[in-house]
């Protein structure tokens, strides 16, 4: 389905998107600042979310998405992705 979306040139993924993409890829937290850039957005120092989302990309570099919603779930803070499985 995103990759759907991301054929319309207007376009913008929302953070939790862009986080959950980035886990999946497992990337650094150098590169998921750059993805964040490049689509206009960073995490917002005050945002008690974001902040959670961005340590993920330190403490839990290489996790799997499952790992990464324990931790989330333990902060009070939304899970990444669908959470359909099937």
């Amino acid at each position: 389905m995103n990759y759907t979306r991301v054929q319309k040139p207007d376009h913008k993924f929302k953070i939790e998107q862009l986080v959950a993409m980035g886990v999946g890829l497992a990337l650094t937290a150098q590169e998921m600042q750059e993805v964040l850039q490049l689509s206009g957005s960073c995490f917002c120092p005050t945002d008690h979310s974001q902040q959670a989302y961005a340590y993920l990309f330190s403490a839990y570099s290489g996790k799997n998405i499952d790992e990464c919603n324990a931790f989330l779930k333990t902060v009070d803070v939304p899970p990444l992705g669908s959470q359909q499985r099937l």
